[in-house]
């Protein structure tokens, strides 16, 4: 059993066990569409460096600490050097350094995986496109690297990003939805929104789910990378046992 997993299938933003804040933005359950059931999480961060539009849960601090999210976004960064970050994993009340991004690089929006505290950052080459399904995953453990990987809709991984692990490798919390930390997604009057849906936390590598959903109320019950299923063709029985001919002694 994973450590926390959650579809927001309540209809209601936040509820528990989740807790939420909000500071310019608002909730809106019924994402358009959802990426499997009925409802996913819409998050909107009015325009400025210090607002937020969040969910967050806590759970026991270990390590090592899987996240695994479903991401999806009604518009993009439209200026250079501006981002949304979207998913984190860290220690309630103190840092949240493993962060997912979308980063606007050169007029390009891209993935990029921060490490705040150390610094790190690792920003990615494949383009984000809006109102698309994404699969997200973050990565905390006591060795480095730590990775964030990307899977497209249908489950293929499309981008792998790795960092220095520096410290605050026991997590405790996620949150998800846009924050900020003064100087990020609020650049230029930039309207944040992500949509949320199929969060799962887990002690080990969670992946995609596996098959996608085909569409609204069609979700899997998968929640990791497909295993390979070995078939073994036995011959009929006539054939391993060939048909007794008796002999006749003259």
């Amino acid at each position: 059993m994973p450590i926390f997993s959650d579809d927001f299938e309540t209809g209601e933003i936040p509820s528990a066990p989740w807790t939420g804040e909000v500071d310019t933005g608002n909730y809106l359950a019924r994402g358009t569409p959802p990426h499997s059931n009925t409802y996913s999480a819409k998050l909107s961060a009015a325009p400025s460096g210090t607002n937020n539009a969040y969910v967050h849960v806590t759970f026991t601090q270990q390590t090592p600490v899987y996240v695994r999210a479903y991401a999806r976004f009604e518009n993009l960064p439209d200026a250079n050097g501006e981002w949304l970050q979207f998913l984190h994993l860290g220690l309630a009340g103190t840092w949240f350094p493993r962060t997912a991004q979308i980063f606007n690089d050169n007029g390009t929006v891209k993935w990029r995986f921060r490490n705040f505290g150390s610094g790190g950052t690792a920003l990615g080459t494949t383009t984000v496109a809006p109102n698309t399904w994404y699969c997200v995953e973050l990565e905390s453990k006591a060795t480095s690297p730590i990775y964030m990987k990307i899977w497209n809709d249908s489950g293929a991984l499309i981008e792998t990003l790795n960092i220095a692990q520096a410290g605050y490798n026991n997590p405790d919390s996620i949150r998800a939805g846009p924050t900020s930390t003064g100087d990020g997604y609020g650049v230029n009057g930039y309207i944040a929104t992500a949509e949320i849906d199929d969060v799962v936390v887990d002690v080990a590598s969670i992946g995609p789910l596996v098959p996608p959903p085909a569409g609204d109320g069609a979700a899997s019950g998968f929640q990791g990378m497909a295993r390979d299923l070995t078939l073994t063709l036995r011959k009929p029985f006539s054939q391993r046992f060939p048909k007794f001919s008796p002999r006749v002694i003259a």
